[in-house]
């Protein structure tokens, strides 16, 4: 597989096929995707794309798998993530979410995002999705005060519900393979491609 993230997803998919029957060879499936991952923020070029799914996008995806070989690998893992993080997505801030609301919380507040705004426009893709991982309550009355005075509030404002009840109406691990069938470009184990 010649783009690394794909290649370090796929470790990571290995890792996780691996992880119910052998541990030791998963742990060392994911540390390799890791490697993997670095070395592409390292050195950019040798990442022939820029599409998804990013150096950050994959590292998320691969803290369940992490969790399922090694629960006290967590921590350590979950900040090599943090560490491939270049720029702060709201995708990214849902995922860190988590794992640890208080830092995911502090990254929306320090990248000046718990923008106030009048119009869905206002907002960053994917915040509303983002702040209802972390506090659903205080969200659904951030959208429920916006304006529908014009046809295009009242359609962001539709979209802003809908994130919001993409991640209220789903379990934790449904809400996960949400984030990366729909934002990460991601595939899951257990997803039906046909």
């Amino acid at each position: 597989i010649s783009d690394p993230c794909r290649r370090a997803y796929a470790l990571g998919m290995m890792a996780q096929a691996l992880a119910g029957s052998d541990k030791t060879g998963a742990g060392r499936l994911v540390q390799e995707a890791f490697v993997v991952l670095t070395e592409c923020v390292s050195n950019p070029q040798q990442r022939p794309r820029t599409l998804p799914p990013t150096p950050q996008d994959v590292g998320l995806s691969l803290l369940p798998v992490v969790e399922s070989i090694d629960a006290g690998l967590v921590q350590e893992y979950f900040w090599r993530t943090a560490s491939l993080c270049k720029y702060r997505r709201y995708v990214t801030v849902a995922c860190l979410g988590r794992y640890d609301p208080s830092l995911a919380s502090q990254w929306l507040t320090h990248s000046g995002s718990r923008a106030s705004g009048s119009r869905v426009q206002d907002y960053p893709s994917f915040y509303f999705a983002a702040v209802t991982q972390l506090d659903p309550e205080a969200t659904v009355g951030l959208v429920a005060g916006l304006p529908e005075d014009s046809e295009e509030q009242r359609k962001g404002k539709l979209q802003a519900w809908t994130q919001v009840i993409e991640m209220i109406t789903r379990n934790s691990r449904e809400r996960w393979e949400w984030i990366l069938d729909k934002e990460m470009h991601l595939w899951h184990v257990g997803k039906k491609d046909i």
